[in-house]
């Protein structure tokens, strides 16, 4: 009888290995165990009730959810764990559990990132501004338009796929008014000193009925230090992109689930957070609907704070 299952959760932090997921045969109970290089981890194996499974599969045991929490070292990555599922009949090997998880946490953002593209490569013509194009970590982005928008990378430091060097907040000044159907930017808002500025920019240089795509970071460690700013929820987008500023909010994702887990134990009960109370990623689809009904003279005065870090 064939095993189901699925891998909901793989964690590994410092040395304590968590694995969460359900598995059944028919109505007979799975067994899971871990194995690192073909040694078995001894793990501490809770069994927990899974009854939303029965929509799917009249036949599940009503504990065929696991969890899996064991103590290791020397594993660097838990995609580096196997993870066995076992009846007196079958074993089932499961390498790299981890990007069942990985995978399903990323499809939200990859569903509404391919929103963006279709409407981009859908377009018979037009123009497309990239904002943070530099290749500085090996990924030009170029090609994913097509070839029937004109593409412009503009960056603040010049490089590979950079056709224009300039400060986001002063778009009007590179380009003319209404020149752009399309812009994209990935992890460059929370580079941005004023990112407001940038949207009322954004709204100088796009067409009416353009559409942007923005994706930032909710929760994430510093960078690219001193030029590390902003975090963006739902919200913060929401706040951004609005009638005020010129656009709507077509739709806002919120992706990649993180515990946060504070480093020193302070006594403070506000402290305990369970569960995936952070993201990593967020982002915005978002359309120009006419201009903007407030203005942002001011300069963002960047050289405060030195040269963009290479």
């Amino acid at each position: 009888m064939t095993i189901h299952y699925y891998i909901d959760n793989v964690q590994l932090f410092k040395s304590f290995l968590y694995v969460e997921g359900w598995a059944f045969s028919g109505p007979i109970q799975v067994i899971p165990s871990l194995r690192y290089q073909g040694n078995r981890i001894k793990s501490e194996l809770i069994r927990k009730a899974r009854p939303d499974l029965n929509a799917h599969f009249s036949d599940a045991p009503v504990q065929s959810g696991f969890e899996l929490r064991a103590i290791v070292t020397g594993i660097a990555a838990p995609e580096d764990i196997v993870v066995i599922l076992t009846t007196l009949a079958e074993e089932l090997i499961i390498e790299k559990p981890g990007e069942s998880a990985l995978n399903k946490a990323h499809m939200p953002l990859a569903e509404v990132t391919e929103k963006f593209f279709e409407r981009a490569r859908g377009a018979t013509a037009g123009s497309v501004l990239e904002i943070g194009a530099r290749a500085r970590s090996g990924i030009v982005r170029r090609s994913m338009f097509g070839e029937k928008l004109e593409y412009t990378g503009f960056d603040i430091v010049a490089g590979e796929n950079v056709n224009v060097v300039g400060d986001a907040h002063e778009l009007s000044r590179y380009f003319s008014p209404a020149t752009f159907d399309f812009c994209f930017s990935v992890s460059v808002f929370e580079h941005l000193m004023w990112p407001w500025k940038v949207v009322l920019e954004l709204n100088a240089v796009m067409k009416v009925g353009g559409v942007a795509f923005m994706q930032s970071h909710p929760s994430w460690p510093k960078h690219e230090m001193p030029w590390d700013f902003f975090r963006f929820w739902d919200s913060g987008w929401r706040a951004l992109f609005c009638e005020a500023t010129g656009f709507r909010v077509l739709e806002t994702v919120e992706a990649l689930g993180v515990d946060l887990v504070a480093r020193q134990n302070t006594g403070n009960r506000n402290l305990y957070w369970e569960g995936d109370h952070a993201m990593l990623a967020s982002a915005v689809l978002t359309e120009k609907m006419g201009a903007p009904k407030v203005a942002w003279s001011a300069s963002a005065p960047l050289d405060e704070f030195g040269k963009y870090p290479f």
